[in-house]
């Protein structure tokens, strides 16, 4: 292993094309100190991805309806009113974010979803509107039954680092979310749950794009 100074941790190079694909690997780092005493790290569990292929089973557009779509819950934030429509063929969230913490979260619920439970990879569009405001999105999923947390900080992005796009000759900010995992039977739930770090905002934030995939 190697130290990193820069991030105060030690790091070492593994190819991981030499395994087993999809399988599953437990890491384990011990340490030999000049006294001869030794240090251990706990155990991680990896699994091996490396190449995958997927297909799309299902898509929310949110062009004609927005059937089995609902708000769900907050923290530290509120949805406006109303706290969903559709508008310009994309899912309106209403949003009331203070900006005073760091997670201020709403949750937006698609239920039921008979494909979810095949489901190993997701991606959907959240676009703001270009207006003049600090702070980060950090947006991430879940699966239900049993609360199951996909990519937490995966995405965590000041909103002033946002590609702009124009839609219906109007400009937002995109942030285009995406995330893998392990498919999970059972689950027919999914939450899109937009949070916002310091992020003082009231009015739309859209949801598009909602696409769900199998891996093949």
């Amino acid at each position: 292993m190697k130290y990193n100074a820069s991030f105060d941790c030690y790091e070492f190079d593994w190819d991981t094309t030499k395994e087993i694909e999809d399988s599953t690997v437990t890491l384990k780092a011990t340490a030999t100190l000049t006294n001869k005493q030794t240090i251990a790290s706990d155990e991680v569990t990896v699994n091996i991805q490396n190449a995958s292929a997927y297909e799309i089973i299902k898509q929310f557009s949110f062009d004609s309806d927005m059937n089995n779509v609902y708000a769900d819950g907050t923290w530290q934030a509120n949805f406006g009113i109303p706290a969903l429509a559709r508008e310009n063929e994309m899912l309106r969230v209403n949003v009331d974010l203070p900006g005073n913490a760091d997670w201020e979260e709403v949750k937006v619920k698609i239920s039921p979803i008979s494909e979810l439970s095949e489901t190993s990879r997701i991606s959907f569009d959240l676009l703001l509107p270009r207006v003049d405001v600090n702070g980060a999105l950090r947006p991430y999923i879940a699966l239900n039954p049993g609360w199951i947390k996909i990519g937490v900080d995966q995405y965590h992005v000041n909103v002033n680092d946002l590609t702009t796009v124009t839609i219906h000759n109007q400009q937002y900010k995109l942030l285009h979310v995406n995330v893998e995992f392990n498919a999970m039977p059972n689950v027919n739930e999914l939450f899109l749950n937009i949070v916002g770090n310091k992020l003082a905002y009231k009015g739309p934030i859209y949801i598009d794009n909602v696409t769900l995939f199998k891996k093949i």
